[in-house]
């Protein structure tokens, strides 16, 4: 009688098959994605049967200046590890469930903060889904979480899952409609999500999980949430610049100083108007007081929060409106100089707290289009991602959206550099160059970059959204912007020379209707155009239409801000 041959797995072009040093272990690694998001994939190969090892998968993302062999390699060596793992120690029995970790939690968590575990969605639950909610977290999810104990890996949430599934599968709700069965679980595990989620920020010994299913909804990408849409971003400030002129206006201002520079919530909590420098068309400010505990306090977690930051002219006019406002309400402006921006809702000489302010920023985002779904991501990313300050974590969703979005524009619409960035968010340095942030001419320098992100053309210093008037005869130079909109004082013969900031860049002239114009048009290379200038030059990104910027303003006149408005 033949003995049967080894079944020997089958392998594409884009996979590799490498051995071990278990003979009875191989590991296939195949390669996924594309562009920045090519990763490899390793799964362990039993080599009498060429079937897929449970506990083995492994992934690991392919940076740029790695080979594909060697990672695969360190991929193959994962496998080993976590197969020599699952045989060192048995898992449970799929049909253990004992009391433990995470129920003891989930019981904690309810008799201490119930309604924190109950504010889900986007008004919070009703008390039916949310005590649906627990029942199924207490039968089905945690139960099983208990099963794997402090060492759970992302492997055992797959088992959890997929055991879930089958058991919906054939309920007889389930009906053996497997898709109708994951959707159904999608949607149970994404609120048990939040309740663990919840759970974590009381007890930070648990280990981090991601329970979600991902089956229902649109899937919202990490990269997403570190940017807001612009559309956004121009409703938001418009939305501020509203609420200015009410009982919130001072949240509302705290926010803005978010938005605008980037401050920390503590830090915008703890700004006075005092703490305000104006020049010409932008402001500055040391940030040197933070809110605590109810209290302005001076001292910082780290000497890098002290730094000096930049206000745009938008902020400036906010900041202006506000003290009208303040003015009409019977203050005087030696008062307002004394008084915190950030007051409590109806008395502008008290201090609020910043989750006050925190608060109103995730409900504004909401009403500008922001998804809940984009709002438990960034949870996450606050919990896998928080700003460390010292030695703390700062796990605060608003403050997370907003200074990771001024990061954002900062870097790729309006030029900084990445130690600028680091500077104004309050962060160390990456580099060992060390610039003087607070000489007139880098605030002013800074405040010119600042500008080119155009949140209202009618709150803008951009040389395009404010015109710019030239004399005949005189010579003025601009830094490097978008675009640049002229107006002639005098009927006179004007003369003037534009420069591109690479060779080959489009320039475009607009003039008004029966204007002809004589123009000279030389074509040269710069010099210094090897890579090494190139690598140094702002990336600047495009304008948005100003048209289109108007139109989102007017959909945010529409919005209702009823709730907070009032005598």
């Amino acid at each position: 009688m033949k003995s049967k041959s080894k079944r020997k797995p089958h392998t594409k072009s884009n996979q590799k098959l490498l051995s071990t040093n278990r003979p009875e272990l191989m590991v296939k690694v195949s390669q996924r994605g594309t562009g920045n998001g090519l990763y490899l994939e390793g799964h362990g190969i039993d080599t009498n049967t060429g079937r897929l090892i449970p506990g083995t998968s492994v992934k690991r993302k392919l940076q740029a200046a790695e080979s594909m062999d060697s990672v695969a390699f360190a991929v193959a060596y994962r496998v080993e590890q976590k197969y020599l793992e699952c045989h060192r120690q048995e898992k449970p029995k799929a049909d253990t469930f004992n009391e433990g970790l995470f129920t003891d939690a989930l019981k904690k968590g309810i008799a201490e903060n119930k309604e924190s575990l109950k504010k889900g969605g986007r008004n919070g639950w009703n008390d039916e889904t949310f005590q649906k909610t627990l029942t199924y977290c207490f039968n089905n999810v945690f139960p099983r979480l208990d099963r794997y104990g402090g060492e759970i890996c992302e492997e055992d949430i797959y088992s959890i899952q997929e055991e879930l599934i089958q058991k919906a599968t054939e309920s007889k709700r389930g009906k053996r409609n497997r898709a109708d069965a994951e959707h159904s679980v999608a949607a149970q595990l994404y609120r048990a999500d939040y309740i663990y989620k919840r759970l974590r920020e009381q007890n930070p010994d648990l280990p981090r999980l991601d329970l979600k299913l991902d089956k229902i909804g649109p899937r919202i990408q990490v990269e997403q949430c570190k940017a807001l849409p612009d559309k956004v971003r121009v409703q938001l400030a418009h939305i501020l610049e509203r609420l200015l002129s009410t009982p919130y206006g001072g949240l509302a201002l705290a926010a803005a100083f978010m938005l605008f520079c980037g401050l920390r919530t503590s830090e915008a909590a703890g700004v006075f108007f005092r703490d305000i420098g104006y020049h010409d068309t932008f402001g500055s400010m040391f940030v040197q007081h933070q809110e605590q505990n109810g209290k302005i306090t001076d001292i910082l977690k780290t000497t890098n929060a002290y730094r000096s930051v930049i206000l745009p002219k938008i902020l400036l006019d906010f900041v202006d409106l506000r003290i009208a406002f303040l003015q009409d309400l019977g203050f005087s402006r030696d008062r307002i100089m004394e008084l915190p921006i950030a007051s409590a809702a109806g008395n502008p000489e008290i201090l609020t707290r910043s989750n006050m302010i925190s608060a109103l920023v995730r409900e504004l985002l909401l009403l500008c289009g922001i998804t809940d779904d984009f709002l438990q991501v960034t949870r996450d990313l606050t919990d896998w991602e928080p700003d460390i300050v010292g030695e703390e974590k700062v796990i605060d969703v608003a403050a997370y959206i907003l200074r990771r979005d001024f990061g954002t524009r900062a870097c790729h619409i309006c030029g900084f550099t990445m130690d600028e960035v680091d500077y104004l968010l309050g962060h160390a340095a990456k580099s060992r160059r060390l610039h003087d942030y607070k000489t007139p001419e880098k605030k002013k320098e800074l405040a010119w970059k600042l500008e080119r992100y155009v949140f209202d053309p009618d709150h803008s210093a951009h040389p395009a959204a404010c015109t710019q008037t030239i004399e005949p005869g005189t010579e003025k130079e601009y830094a490097a912007s978008q675009a640049l909109k002229f107006r002639a004082e005098t009927r006179k013969e004007s003369e003037f020379s534009v420069f591109c900031q690479e060779p080959g860049d489009l320039v475009k002239l607009v003039l008004p209707p029966g204007v002809t114009p004589e123009y000279e048009k030389y074509e040269w290379k710069l010099c210094s155009d090897s890579p090494e200038a190139r690598q140094s030059r702002p990336l600047i990104g495009a304008l948005t239409p100003e048209a289109l910027i108007r139109d989102w303003i007017s959909e945010a006149d529409e919005i209702d801000l009823s709730r907070w408005e009032g005598e």
